[in-house]
């Protein structure tokens, strides 16, 4: 039989552990942000090889997006107070919406943030820093993130292959800047 002090403080713990990252995501949500001025584009060892062939970032089709905000339909809202059917009208958003997921390819990058060095977690919203863009564009943690330094001017850009960065506990990653594709591989 579990008493109520034995159920306290087996609680505790979990309880103290949601506070922190409560606390953490606060202090990142709120901590003053600088952008760097890079741009990343995670990707797995296919693309890369053909972004270091060819010199330029490949769009890929709208129509093939696998996020799921991305493959929703994104209609105009409306709000209305009955339940009427929302009539003819409906199709011609339709009709927008998959001509636009025919005709515009897109291309994913990510910015670069640095918060200062008093938040807990100061690498939170580094470009190599997002586990779901690693797991899902990364090619499951086992991929990599292109890191492209932009300018005022797209003709003095630059990029450096990043290797997954790995916390102090973990493994350890080395850069392979020797591979770095031309400077006008993003335009």
């Amino acid at each position: 039989m579990t008493t109520d002090a034995q159920r306290l403080s087996a609680e505790a713990p979990s309880q103290a552990a949601l506070a922190f990252e409560s606390f953490r995501e606060f202090e990142v949500l709120h901590a003053p942000r600088t952008l760097t001025g890079n741009l990343f584009h995670y990707t797995n060892d296919r693309g890369l090889s053909g972004i270091l062939t060819s010199g330029k970032l490949r769009l890929s089709p709208y129509q093939f997006t696998n996020d799921l905000w991305e493959s929703q339909p994104h209609y105009p809202s409306f709000s209305s107070r009955s339940e009427a059917d929302p009539g003819p009208g409906m199709a011609l958003f339709e009709e927008v919406d998959r001509q636009l997921r025919l005709h515009t390819k897109v291309g994913c990058l990510t910015q670069d943030v640095t918060l200062p060095k008093t938040v807990a977690n100061p690498d939170a919203l580094r470009g190599w820093a997002h586990l779901a863009l690693w797991a899902h564009y990364g090619a499951g943690h086992e991929g990599c993130a292109l890191s492209s330094t932009v300018s005022g001017s797209s003709s003095h850009s630059s990029s450096t292959p990043v290797l997954p960065h790995w916390p102090s506990t973990g493994p350890s990653a080395t850069s392979a800047a020797s591979t770095a594709p031309p400077s006008s591989a993003l335009t």
